[in-house]
């Protein structure tokens, strides 16, 4: 689903320095996978996520989404295509204020394919029903909590049927109860066929991971044989990740 082939982003600071958040990288995830990238702050796993998303462009090198190289396409091409094909959670949750959860969760709906907002709406409430907020849908942002919050972002980022979802730090403002009943709730997503990948600096998410990878000065690094042997307590493996 998604295929980067030596990616190298890079940033010109000013006329004689450069900073590269990511060197090099090569990696498959395959359809079906949740793949969590574990690093620091600083460590380029953000910057991945964002060219995963089409929303930087490599310096160098080829992403590929679902076999289609999206630095081809024009811009409104690949506007179209990343709406229907990527749903993306923010790290923060970034919900119009102005509006209530059902409101806000059918705003992608708004730059597709045209469709009456009856059938949007009823999306959108089915989407947030599903994810157990039948009782808020009037509500606004000021009114949820953080993990109420987050479910409506992920409702949003749902709503076009993608098949891709990407996470940026989705459980970081979140206490240990609330982080454990999201990451369920990813889960329950993963089982209907839809690739996830996120980036964490969190080590309690990698247990419930298909892949874990470490991202370390831009480069990432495939752990999840060692996660596997050394079961549950990453803190040796993703030391340098935790430092």
């Amino acid at each position: 689903m998604i295929s980067f082939k030596n990616v190298t982003k890079e940033y010109n600071l000013d006329n004689q320095s450069t900073i590269t958040p990511v060197k090099g990288v090569t990696l498959e995830v395959n359809r079906g996978d949740l793949v969590v990238i574990i690093g620091r702050s600083g460590s380029g796993k953000t910057t991945w996520l964002n060219l995963a998303a089409g929303l930087i462009k490599p310096t160098s090198g080829e992403v590929l989404i679902d076999g289609v190289n999206i630095w081809n396409m024009t811009d409104n091409e690949m506007s179209a295509f990343r709406n229907k094909k990527i749903g993306f959670v923010f790290q923060f949750p970034s919900l119009l204020p102005s509006l209530n959860s059902v409101q806000n969760v059918m705003v992608p709906s708004l730059f597709g394919a045209k469709e009456t907002k009856v059938n949007v709406r009823d999306r959108a409430v089915k989407m947030l029903e599903k994810l157990g907020l039948g009782d808020r849908l009037g509500s606004f942002p000021r009114q949820l909590s953080a993990g109420e919050q987050k479910r409506v972002v992920i409702a949003r980022a749902l709503i076009n049927n993608p098949s891709i979802l990407l996470a940026d730090e989705p459980t970081s403002d979140l206490d240990a109860r609330t982080e454990d009943e999201m990451m369920e709730l990813f889960r329950s997503i993963q089982a209907e066929g839809i690739t996830i990948v996120m980036v964490t600096h969190s080590l309690d998410l990698i247990p419930y991971a298909t892949k874990a990878l470490r991202m370390e000065n831009g480069a990432l690094e495939d752990v999840t044989l060692e996660c596997q042997v050394k079961g549950v307590n990453k803190t040796n493996i993703l030391s340098s990740a935790k430092n």
